[in-house]
C-alpha cells in the first residue's frame, strides 16, 4: 500500500508534549523509531481491523458520510463498492492464489485482506468528500507523483499483509522461538473471548467462526494473525528483553550521540509565585542568594558522586521545577528543546560540574552537566505514561529494521490467473 494512503487512512495522534520549566515555546519534533507493535507485522492488528475496523467502516459507509454532508449542505453523491460477493465466487476457496518465499496462499486467505483493503479505501472516499468535498474515483492515482490507484492498492495491500505474516514467521525461524504449548492456550483463550465479545455470551468458537465469515476472514487465518502477535513478542523479547535490558550500554549511548542528546540535571528558582503572581525584587534576590550558596556548596564538594546526591538534595529543597518529579534524575535533550539560557548553562561546563545562575522566562537555574546514561529517562509515553530510555529506542530501531530487512527479501509469485484481479468489472453502487 501507499504510504500516501497508509498516512490518509490511518493517521496517528500526534504525542503529547512533557510540561517542564525549561521548554522552549516551540520544542522540535524528534524523529522516532517505530514502536515494536506498530512495526511492519499487523498480527492482533490485523485481526482487530477484520472484526472491530470493518464494522466502523460500515458504519461510515451505510449512512454517516451522508449525514456529514448534508450538514454542510454538500450535494449527496453515489460511490461505487465492490461486489465482493460476485469477485469472491470467481474462484474456489482453496484455489492457491500466490505463494510468498514457498508459503503457499489459498483464495480465501487472499480474498479476506482485499476486502479488508476495499473497504478501507471506500471509506477513505467518502470521508474525504464529506470532509473536504473532494470526490474520488477507483481509477484515480493515489497522488500526482504515483502510478498507483485505488485498485491497485487493494490487490498490493492483500499481497503485503501476506507478506507481513510471512515475514515475521521466517524472524522466528531464524532466531529460535517457535508457537509452544501455553501459546497454543493464549490463542484458545483470545478466541472464546472474541466468541464472547462477538457473539455474546456462551458463544463458541463455530459462532465465532461464522461471525468473521461475513467478512470473509476464515478462523485459520484468525488465529494464525493471533499467533503472529505472539511471535512478533517472542522475537522481540529473545533478542532485546522484554524489558529491553539485553540492549548494550555502548549501542544506548551510541543512540544517543547520534541522535544529539545531551543530559542535564538543574535547580530552578521561579520568578513567580505559586498562583503565577511575578515575585518582587526582594524576593527574588533571597531565592537567588540560596542559589548562589548551593553553587559554593556543591562546586567545594569533592567526588562526583557525592556531588550529584547533594545536588539532588538540594533540588528537592530549593528546585521550582513542575517536571522535576517526573524527571528526577535530569532531562535527556536536543538542541532548540529547551530555552537558550538553560542549553547554554550546561555546555558552559562539563561533566558533573555545576553552572553559574543563569535567568530565562522562567526564573534563575543552576545546570549540571550529567554524561549520558543509557538508562535515564528520554521520555514518557504519551499513552501509557512508561518510562521509556534509549535502550527502548534501539530495541524497536533494531526490530524495525530486522523485519524490513527480511521483508524486503520475500518474492511473491502469483499463480496463473491471479495477476490481475480486475476489480473494474465488479464494482457497484452502494447506497
Amino acid at each position: 500500500m501507499s504510504e500516501e494512503i497508509k498516512e490518509n487512512i490511518t493517521e496517528e495522534a500526534p504525542a503529547a508534549a512533557e510540561e517542564t520549566a525549561v521548554e522552549a515555546e516551540a520544542p522540535k519534533k524528534e524523529k522516532k523509531p517505530v514502536n515494536r507493535m506498530k512495526a511492519l507485522v499487523i498480527g492482533l492488528v490485523a485481526v482487530c481491523v477484520v472484526i472491530i475496523g470493518i464494522l466502523g467502516w460500515q458504519s461510515f459507509k451505510d449512512g454517516d458520510y451522508k449525514a456529514i454532508a448534508e450538514a454542510k449542505n454538500q450535494e449527496t453523491v453515489e460511490f461505487k463498492g465492490i461486489n465482493y460477493e460476485k469477485l469472491y465466487k470467481t474462484h474456489k476457496t482453496d484455489e492457491v492464489v500466490l505463494s510468498i518465499n514457498g508459503s503457499d496462499f489459498t483464495w480465501d486467505e487472499y480474498f479476506c485482506w482485499v476486502y479488508n483493503m476495499g473497504e478501507q479505501v471506500l471509506s477513505y472516499m467518502q470521508q474525504m468528500y464529506s470532509y473536504y468535498g473532494l470526490e474520488t474515483n477507483w481509477s484515480d492515482t493515489v497522488s500526482e507523483d504515483s502510478e498507483e490507484t485505488y485498485f491497485d492498492v487493494v490487490r498490493s495491500s492483500a499481497e503485503e499483509y501476506l507478506k507481513e505474516l510471512v515475514c515475521v514467521e521466517s524472524v522466528a525461524a531464524e532466531v529460535g522461538v517457535a508457537i509452544d504449548a501455553d501459546d497454543e492456550a493464549t490463542i484458545a483463550d483470545t478466541v472464546a473471548s472474541a466468541a464472547v465479545n462477538y457473539c455474546g455470551d456462551g458463544a463458541t468458537e463455530a459462532d465465532l467462526e461464522k461471525y468473521i465469515a461475513d467478512y470473509y476472514m476464515t478462523m485459520g487465518l484468525f488465529k494464525r494473525s493471533i499467533a503472529e502477535s505472539i511471535l512478533q513478542d517472542k522475537i522481540f523479547d529473545e533478542l532485546y528483553g522484554s524489558d529491553y535490558s539485553k540492549v548494550s550500554d555502548a549501542d544506548a549511548i551510541k543512540y544517543l550521540e547520534d541522535n544529539g542528546y545531551m543530559y542535564a540535571t538543574h535547580i530552578l528558582i521561579s520568578n513567580t509565585d505559586d498562583d503565577g503572581n511575578e515575585l518582587d525584587d526582594a524576593a527574588m534576590a533571597e531565592k537567588l542568594e540560596k542559589l548562589n550558596a548551593a553553587v559554593e556548596e556543591l562546586r567545594a564538594i569533592e567526588g562526583d558522586a557525592k556531588r550529584v546526591e547533594r545536588f539532588k538534595e538540594l533540588k528537592e529543597e530549593l528546585c521550582d521545577d513542575a517536571g522535576k518529579s517526573a524527571y528526577p534524575d535530569g532531562y535527556m535533550f536536543t538542541t532548540g528543546k529547551f530555552v537558550s539560557a538553560f542549553e547554554d548553562a550546561y555546555l558552559s561546563v562539563g561533566d558533573y560540574e555545576v553552572s553559574d545562575p543563569v535567568e530565562s522566562d522562567y526564573g534563575y537555574h543552576i545546570v549540571m552537566h550529567l554524561p549520558l546514561d543509557p538508562d535515564a529517562i528520554v521520555e514518557y509515553d504519551s499513552s501509557t505514561y512508561e518510562p521509556l530510555t534509549a535502550r527502548y529506542y534501539v530495541a524497536n530501531q533494531s526490530f524495525s529494521e530486522l523485519l524490513q530487512a527480511k521483508y524486503d527479501t520475500l518474492v511473491s509469485e502469483y499463480k496463473p490467473g491471479f495477476e490481475d484481479l480486475h476489480l473494474a468489472k465488479y464494482l457497484k453502487k452502494v447506497s
